[in-house]
């Protein structure tokens, strides 16, 4: 190959301005390439912060030592907001740093985290205050109906409490109430009062139907739910307990809903008027039967007039079993007491 005289006098000129305008050196040969350090920051499109500053760090996963400069302030805690993708440009190259949002990111949206105080918290808080206050029985439930309920607290993530019962007023006569409730952000925000108004109800849960009955029905527990009823609406004689009225019968068309009393049931019918019952008579160890018919209904435990069929003679027996009866009771069950609102104390 001929290389002219002209081009080899030039090459030493050549290299020298190869290496005046920067050009890097070539690796040797079976040299590895130098590996190139990204520099370009990450961007988070959707950030998460709990304190009250979004730093660099929240911004780009790759801030550095510079994770921790505060650059915007946060929203309050609980809501949301979002920084223009200019902004944040202009925050990173302020402080040293570039950013080319070559994914052409519009915004970065904040969302705050925060300490919730649910509704439900303030009205089990103030609960508390009043029945501490009333004579509230141990079965009573205390119903709160705000004149407009309490809404919902965010507070900063570092607020371990966050709220107090400050006052607490009642007229005993009306059940009216208001309360105070303070509500604490430690350095962000002053203190925060609120007034809550409303009506404390005494409620007392008992069994009611689900459905209708009709006269003569035997209650079963599908037939019953509990249900939490103003105790001022009870009078006398409810029955509190589910288990009074399971087995029980209704001596009357029963409506579903409604709170149910002792007079409104009955122990099931055992013994029909008109059906031939067996007699039994114990006595000395022996144990004679005789065949009659009831001349009224019955149920366990209770007195019903019986013909007897041989004798013709009319006597007074106790149910004892289905279609059986017993001059002398013997093997009666002994009838359980319903537990009543009428056999409890009602706070004032």
């Amino acid at each position: 190959m001929t290389v002219s005289y002209r081009l080899l006098r030039s090459l030493p000129a050549l290299l020298l301005m190869a290496i005046m305008l920067g050009g890097p050196p070539a690796p040797a040969y079976g040299q590895a390439m130098p590996e190139r350090i990204s520099t370009e920051l990450a961007v988070r499109p959707n950030i998460e912060v709990a304190s009250a500053f979004v730093t660099l760090g929240d911004l780009f996963d790759n801030a550095g030592d510079k994770a921790d400069i505060r650059v915007f302030r946060a929203p309050a805690p609980g809501q949301t907001g979002y920084i223009r993708a200019s902004r944040v440009a202009e925050a990173a190259t302020s402080n040293g740093l570039t950013w080319l949002n070559k994914r052409k990111i519009p915004r970065v949206n904040v969302a705050r985290l925060s300490h919730f105080i649910s509704p439900e918290d303030i009205t089990a808080s103030i609960r508390r205050k009043i029945m501490a206050k009333t004579n509230t029985t141990a079965d009573g439930h205390l119903d709160l109906r705000f004149s407009r309920p309490p809404a919902p607290i965010h507070l900063p993530v570092s607020i371990s409490s966050g709220f107090e019962v400050k006052q607490v007023r009642l007229d005993n006569a009306s059940g009216r109430f208001s309360a105070i409730v303070e509500t604490y952000a430690g350095n962000e925000s002053p203190n925060r009062q609120i007034v809550l108004t409303g009506l404390a109800v005494e409620t007392v849960e008992l069994p009611v139907l689900s459905r209708a009955l009709a006269r003569g029905d035997i209650i079963r527990p599908g037939d019953l739910k509990l249900r939490n009823v103003a105790r001022a609406k009870l009078g006398g004689g409810a029955i509190l307990r589910t288990a009074d009225l399971i087995g029980m019968a209704s001596r009357r068309n029963l409506r579903a809903g409604l709170p149910l009393k002792a007079r409104d049931v009955e122990r099931p019918r055992i013994i029909h008027r008109n059906d031939r019952v067996s007699i039994i008579f114990r006595a000395a160890g022996l144990t004679l039967t005789a065949q009659g018919h009831a001349l009224a209904d019955a149920a366990l435990g209770e007195s019903v007039p019986v013909r007897n069929d041989r004798s013709k003679r009319t006597i007074q027996a106790v149910a004892i079993g289905p279609k059986t009866v017993s001059p002398n009771g013997s093997a009666i069950a002994p009838a359980r007491p319903f537990k009543s609102a009428s056999t409890l104390t009602v706070g004032k």
